[in-house]
């Protein structure tokens, strides 16, 4: 039997080697932006964990959280190295005037919250811009720490332990490539 010569690749086997070239590579870029975004999920969950602890055992005096404003209390917190160091700080931390932000650049501020006799017992820890599909897992989360009274998303509070289900719900779509949920977790310790 007469075995004929190899006439080389024809276009269609390169074009389907092609094809499975740009699928692995597809799949690749898709497994990394996956496992990205779980870590900035798992990162964002310690640093908030990180910022109550941090916020109760440093700025709490004589059983208040003496400060006017958001922007004074998020700045001392800062300043007091209340924040963790991975986060994106902008401006002089030494100076209680600096602004912080999220892994998804939302800004994050930390405030003062008044009990019924007007005493600012408790705090609040609001992160802003967060996507949807970050938005219910933050919520689930962290509503579960024994820091954290109630919860609220997008101006819509839940007392306790919010569930999965309740927190999707309340969590809204993303603009363009933005997040447009606001996190508010309530401490009143």
């Amino acid at each position: 039997m007469k075995t004929q010569p190899h006439k080389g690749t024809t276009l269609m086997e390169i074009i389907l080697w092609l094809v499975v070239v740009l699928a692995i590579i597809v799949g690749v870029i898709t497994m990394s932006k996956s496992a990205g975004n779980s870590n900035s999920i798992n990162d964002e969950i310690q640093n908030i964990h990180f910022m109550l602890g941090k916020t109760h055992s440093l700025l709490k005096q004589k059983g208040i959280y003496d400060y006017a404003s958001e922007t004074e209390m998020t700045g001392i917190l800062i300043q007091f190295g209340g924040v963790p160091e991975t986060m994106n700080i902008t401006g002089d931390k030494t100076t209680g005037s600096a602004t912080l932000q999220n892994a998804w650049s939302g800004h994050v501020t930390v405030a003062p919250v008044a009990d019924a006799n007007g005493n600012n017992t408790g705090f609040k820890l609001t992160y802003d811009g967060i996507p949807q599909n970050v938005c219910a897992t933050l919520a689930v989360k962290i509503s579960g720490s024994a820091v954290v009274d109630h919860i609220a998303i997008n101006g819509e509070q839940t007392d306790g332990t919010i569930t999965p289900t309740d927190a999707s719900s309340q969590c809204l779509s993303d603009k363009g490539a933005s997040g447009t949920n606001t996190l508010e977790f309530i401490s009143n310790t």
